[in-house]
């Protein structure tokens, strides 16, 4: 056992970054958020999320002013796919609204 335990480990070399911009820099508008609370991974979950949840929560993040939206991976079930479908085909997306979707892209 060491008589001074403090003395077991040196201090680190201090280090300068060079050429690091972002550190002192200030933010002047809000970031960009994308709320991907949507895209529930219906193979993750005991019970997924239904059409009319999804709804509901799309209606929720809409209120709370996201503008960015990922909506669901259509193909990713046939769920994710009606309410896509939905969405689109009934106008239900605002127009102030950026929504993402993402789908499978076949190697050409």
């Amino acid at each position: 056992m060491l008589s001074n335990p403090s003395e077991k480990y040196r201090p680190k070399p201090f280090f300068e970054p060079v050429n690091r911009q972002w550190p002192s820099k200030t933010l002047y508008t809000a970031p960009a958020w994308c709320s991907v609370d949507l895209r529930d991974g219906n193979q993750a979950l005991i019970e997924p999320m239904s059409i009319r949840s999804k709804k509901a929560m799309f209606d929720l993040l809409v209120s709370i002013g996201f503008k960015e939206i990922e909506i669901g991976f259509p193909s990713g079930s046939q769920i994710d796919f009606d309410f896509c479908r939905q969405l689109i085909e009934n106008k239900l997306i605002p127009r102030t609204l950026l929504y993402r979707s993402w789908y499978k892209q076949e190697n050409t």
